[in-house]
């Protein structure tokens, strides 16, 4: 009966193998994928939201949320979903549309970066805003500065 068995040298193997085929694999919750929150927040954050914020909104426009990207400022709505070339913020960003966005003596964003904006915008701008907003963070981030 003994010689039945497996060789004890190949135990660990074995082992290995009995755990591959006896639990499949857990599945661990993810976050379902969110484009503006991955990817395009992060250039907002980066590059505009200094100057378009609730509390510094030039021309109007806030870029904090996605809500206020499609409401937009003096000039319209900054993004039309699906359509990328109609969309102000694309368009300041290129230089296309004056004034140019961020502005010349400003950091600009990489091409990579505008490549992802037009992506995001011709998918038809999906996602939502983070349960913890960027709104809610650059609270926190004006409170931090203005309190010592």
């Amino acid at each position: 009966m003994l010689d039945m068995l497996p060789n004890r040298s190949n135990w660990p193997m074995w082992g290995l193998i009995f755990l591959a085929f006896a639990n499949p694999p857990v599945a661990f919750s993810q976050e379902p994928e969110n484009p503006y929150a991955t990817s395009i927040e992060p250039i907002l954050v980066k590059y505009c939201v200094a100057c378009h914020n609730p509390s510094d909104h030039e021309s109007n426009l806030q870029l904090h949320s996605l809500q206020s990207i499609l409401t937009g400022g003096d000039a319209g709505p900054a993004l039309i979903p699906g359509k990328p070339d109609d969309s102000l913020i694309l368009r300041r960003t290129l230089g296309i549309d004056s004034p140019k966005m961020p502005p010349e003596d400003s950091p600009q964003p990489s091409p990579q970066d505008i490549d992802k904006l037009k992506q995001w915008i011709l998918a038809g701008a999906p996602g939502t805003d983070r349960p913890n907003s960027l709104l809610d963070r650059w609270k926190q981030i004006t409170k931090s500065t203005t309190h010592p």
